[in-house]
């Protein structure tokens, strides 16, 4: 018998992406922040210099295996005295998330998928399943001031406390569907050519980020964006 003959070669990287614009009380002022220890392999976020820090009791970041994942949050400056300042300074910014919609938040996402081929006489195979995941969350972050009532600080750490845990949600999200994307990869079953092998493989993750998109639409319509978590500042 002659030996069977193998070829392999690497696939064509492809990478979906996904920007959602969170907001939550009137008409939305969001702030975001995921706890330091998220896992091995992230970024944690850079120290705050505000001292309302969130003290949010969400867990970790759940990271599915076979996912390599890079989280960063960020922050953007907002002054004021009264709740209206604030609220005022944080619109300022004029962030818009896809639609066009006036958003306080931005949480983006990136899914990107890459195998090997394996070529043989008896068809293709995958091998080598990568799937790497980019999440970038950008905030707000107030540092009240000396005069600021009690009242509002208190207001404001409930506030960002609560969308914490909201937009942890967002990132896990993606770091689910990403885990089942790299599940559903590594058992493809063969194919006649490496050509309908990549083709069954696009078709599986163009229907797995259309599942993480319409998770993401249907909690933030479900949540009022936070709201109902009490994400109401």
């Amino acid at each position: 018998m002659l030996p069977t003959m193998t070829a392999r070669a690497r696939a064509v990287l492809v990478v979906a992406m996904l920007v959602a614009g969170c907001s939550a009380g009137d008409p939305g002022p969001g702030a975001v922040t995921l706890a330091p220890s998220i896992g091995t392999g992230i970024k944690s976020p850079a120290a705050p210099t505000t001292p309302v820090t969130p003290a949010t009791s969400a867990p970790p970041l759940r990271i599915p295996n076979g996912v390599t994942a890079d989280i960063d949050v960020r922050e953007y400056p907002v002054a004021g005295d009264t709740r209206e300042e604030v609220l005022d300074a944080m619109r300022a910014h004029n962030l818009r998330d896809p639609t066009g919609a006036p958003s306080l938040a931005l949480t983006t996402w990136y899914i990107s998928w890459s195998y090997a081929h394996v070529a043989g006489s008896a068809g293709c195979s995958i091998d080598d399943v990568k799937v790497d995941v980019e999440i970038d969350i950008l905030h707000p972050a107030w540092n009240p001031p000396a005069n600021a009532p009690p009242s509002l600080v208190e207001s404001w750490q409930r506030f960002t406390d609560a969308l914490a845990v909201h937009e942890r949600s967002h990132a896990q999200n993606a770091l689910d569907h990403a885990g089942d994307l790299a599940a559903a990869l590594r058992i493809l079953a063969d194919a006649p050519t490496c050509a309908s092998l990549d083709g069954a493989a696009e078709a599986i993750g163009q229907s797995t980020l259309d599942a993480a998109r319409a998770w993401d639409r249907e909690y933030d319509e479900r949540t009022l964006h936070g709201a109902t978590e009490g994400a109401a500042f």
